[in-house]
């Protein structure tokens, strides 16, 4: 699987911290969940978060909510920083 365009991402230039929780609460949910609804990779990215992503906001789901898709479909978390797991899910 390859990485999003983040390019053309609606969440491109805002604010990490709407994004990822402090605390395990995110700072503004609400304007997150409004990013991401909009967004044009919404597909792509929500692909790539369910199999990289462990933490923050991604795709308008949680990192609770990618986890139990995740044990619901039998997939396993890779590294989203590593070139070799990016390769090994394409």
């Amino acid at each position: 699987m390859k990485f999003p365009d983040f390019s053309r991402a609606n969440c491109t230039g805002s604010d990490p911290e709407a994004f990822f929780a402090e605390g395990g609460y995110y700072s503004d949910l609400i304007t997150a969940k409004r990013v991401c609804a909009r967004c044009e990779i919404l597909d792509s990215c929500a692909q790539w978060a369910i199999r990289h992503e462990s933490d923050g906001f991604w795709a308008g789901m949680t990192a609770g909510q990618r986890k139990e898709i995740r044990r619901q479909q039998g997939i396993v978390l890779m590294s989203p920083h590593n070139p070799l797991d990016a390769q090994l899910a394409s």
